[in-house]
């Protein structure tokens, strides 16, 4: 993901879109 956003800066909302993912993620794992 990370080298994917770094490859396409243009596609400024899909990388948005994997932040949120990983954030919503990392929250996830901390409930558990």
């Amino acid at each position: 993901w990370a080298r994917e956003a770094v490859y396409k800066p243009e596609n400024k909302n899909g990388s948005k879109e994997l932040v949120t993912l990983l954030e919503q993620a990392l929250q996830l794992a901390k409930k558990l």
